[in-house]
C-alpha cells in the first residue's frame, strides 16, 4: 500500500512538472521546440524568438510618405510566416530596382528589440528577399495580406 501512494505521488508530481515547463515554454518562447521546424525563414534554434512577437510592415514608396502597419497578433504572424516558407526559390538573380519602392516586413521582440526575420517585398511584390537568402516568389497569399494591411498603416 505505502509503494502504491508512492509511486503516485511520483507520478503525479512529473505531471505537475510537465504542465509547468510547457506552460513556461508556451509563454516564454514564440515556438515550441517540438514542433519548430529551421528553414530559411526561421534560421535560428526555436529558443531564439520569445514572446512577445511584433511583425512591422513598412510601406516605402518612392515619392510620398513612409507608412507602417504593426501586429502583435499570433496568427497574422504566422500567416505571414508561412506564406514566406512557400514563397519558390528563384533560379535566378532578379534585377532589382527601387523605381515601384519597396515594403519591409521584419519580426522582432517589442521589449528587448531583436530583430528575428526581416523581408523586403519589391518589383510590384513578385519576389521577396530575406536575409543572406536567394530570393523568393511572393505568394499571392501574401501580396494579398500586404495589400490588405496598407489601408490600416499609420504615417510614420
Amino acid at each position: 500500500m505505502r509503494r502504491r501512494v508512492w509511486t503516485l505521488s511520483l507520478g503525479l508530481l512529473a505531471v505537475i512538472l510537465c504542465g509547468i515547463v510547457v506552460w513556461h515554454i508556451h509563454r516564454v518562447y514564440y515556438f515550441n521546440p517540438f514542433t519548430f521546424k529551421q528553414d530559411d525563414v526561421t534560421t535560428a534554434s526555436w529558443n531564439v524568438y520569445k514572446t512577445p512577437m511584433e511583425m512591422d510592415i513598412v510601406y516605402q514608396p518612392v515619392h510620398g510618405t513612409q507608412t507602417r502597419y504593426t501586429t502583435e497578433n499570433r496568427s497574422e504572424i504566422n500567416y505571414v510566416l508561412t506564406q514566406l516558407r512557400e514563397g519558390k526559390p528563384m533560379s535566378y538573380k532578379p534585377i532589382i530596382g527601387l523605381s515601384t519602392g519597396q515594403i519591409w516586413i521584419q519580426f522582432r521582440n517589442p521589449v528587448n528589440q531583436n530583430d528575428y526575420v526581416d523581408a523586403i517585398l519589391r518589383q510590384n511584390m513578385k519576389v521577396a528577399l530575406l536575409a543572406q537568402q536567394n530570393p523568393i516568389t511572393v505568394t499571392s497569399g501574401l501580396k494579398r495580406f500586404v495589400e490588405a494591411k496598407k489601408n490600416s498603416a499609420k504615417t510614420m
